[in-house]
């Protein structure tokens, strides 16, 4: 149980540490400029389908969902 415990905090606290240290690249946005972000940016795209809307609207398109999704 202890074990866990410090765990869960050293991972959390490494965490805490990650994010402090990249906040001002987030803020000034320089870490969306870097090489590596677009790298991994690319492989998230091609591992990833986004769906794209059938409807003009977000409502609209939710709601057709829904309909088929209900009456099928």
């Amino acid at each position: 149980m202890h074990r866990i415990l410090c765990l869960y905090l050293f991972t959390g606290k490494k965490a805490d540490i990650k994010a402090e240290t990249e906040k001002l690249d987030f803020l000034d946005d320089s870490y969306f400029r870097s090489p590596e972000w677009r790298e991994k940016y690319l492989r998230y795209i091609q591992a990833n389908s986004f769906e794209k809307p059938g409807e003009c609207g977000m409502k609209s398109d939710l709601t057709a969902r829904a309909k088929w999704l209900l009456f099928r």
